[in-house]
């Protein structure tokens, strides 16, 4: 198989449990970003969950990459409502957190529990 920096980060996003957690997908999404393309992101994202194409879209704005998640947010608000959804998915079988989150973002409607902590 092939993929592309654009495929890359949505699995990345997608499979981040297998991937070294959140953490690790944001400090690789600092350098893979400035090679994103929106138009590219735009087309693949219906092939994934909204919650993912979400939680990717809030990652560059996050990083300073915000430009190239454009077009995906276009994408991801021509699809209809957009619900709220946890940046980082809670494991399977465990309780919702009792905290309030530390961040509430409303233009890709992701809730943050914690600040990413991001190797530079």
């Amino acid at each position: 198989m092939v993929s592309s920096p654009e495929l890359t980060a949505l699995d990345l996003v997608r499979y981040s449990h297998a991937a070294g957690g959140l953490d690790a997908v944001a400090t690789i999404l600092v350098d893979l970003g400035e090679t994103l393309d929106g138009a590219r992101l735009a087309s693949l994202a219906a092939h994934f969950e909204r919650a993912v194409v979400q939680r990717l879209g809030y990652l560059p704005e996050r990083l300073g990459h915000g430009a190239r998640a454009e077009l995906l947010h276009e994408a991801l608000v021509t699809q209809g409502r957009v619900r709220w959804t946890a940046l980082e998915p809670p494991k399977r079988g465990a309780a919702r957190p009792a905290q309030s989150p530390v961040e509430r973002n409303e233009r890709w409607h992701v809730t943050v529990q914690r600040h990413l902590d991001i190797d530079q």
